[in-house]
């Protein structure tokens, strides 16, 4: 499943996710997903809030995820969402029907 992730930093917190985020790998990018997460794209905004669309089959590794920052963000949002051909299977089936 996909989802839409949409986050915020603390103001407060800010200089020491810069810090972090900047100096990251994509080997520590992996590490911190981990293995059952899937980053399909992350955005970051000038407004230092965030959003990412994200493919799991276990909504727990969102939170997992979520885990390794939540000292930083506030204000998380995660809604499912469906891709052009999740959705056009969908409408066929419930058309059919």
């Amino acid at each position: 499943m996909k989802f839409l992730v949409k986050w915020g930093i603390q103001e407060d917190k800010r200089r020491d996710v810069l810090a972090t985020f900047s100096q990251m790998t994509p080997a520590d990018d992996q590490a911190d997903q981990g293995d059952t997460l899937t980053v399909i794209g992350r955005w970051i905004l000038p407004s230092w809030e965030g959003f990412a669309v994200v493919e799991t089959e276990d909504p727990s590794a969102i939170t997992g995820w979520l885990l390794n920052w939540m000292d930083a963000v506030r204000d998380v949002d995660v809604t499912p969402i469906l891709d052009d051909a999740e959705m056009r299977e969908l409408g066929k089936k419930k058309l059919a029907g």
